[in-house]
């Protein structure tokens, strides 16, 4: 929240559009909208909301925190690798990031505990 304070915002946007045209979807390529198998659509609906939340909240910018905990990868690989590599600097969609240090961030990201 401290480096993305639209956090909320975005992921509200993602889970509303992203979700609700998965479900819409869902629901019209089923007999009679789907009204006969909710359980498929309802499922569709929570798997996608966690879904869509998890890769915003691995993909979101992070503030770093004096007293934080450290990550998996950092406890691992260390900070010395981590930040030859590339990572962890901003976002993966960052402009001006190579694929490699894309992908440096993107494991750093899903690393963190």
């Amino acid at each position: 929240m401290k480096a993305d304070p639209e956090f909320v915002f975005k992921v509200l946007t993602e889970q509303v559009i992203g979700v609700g045209a998965s479900v819409l979807g869902d629901m019209s390529s089923r007999k009679d909208w789907g009204i006969h198998e909710l359980d498929f659509v309802f499922a569709t609906l929570i798997v996608g909301s966690i879904i869509n939340f998890s890769l915003m909240w691995f993909l979101a910018p992070t503030a770093s925190a004096g007293g934080a905990s450290a990550s998996f990868t950092s406890k691992f690989f260390g900070d010395f690798f981590l930040k030859k590599w590339g990572a962890p600097t901003g976002h993966m969609f960052q402009p001006g990031f190579s694929l490699a240090k894309r992908a440096t961030n993107f494991a750093y990201k899903v690393g963190i505990d």
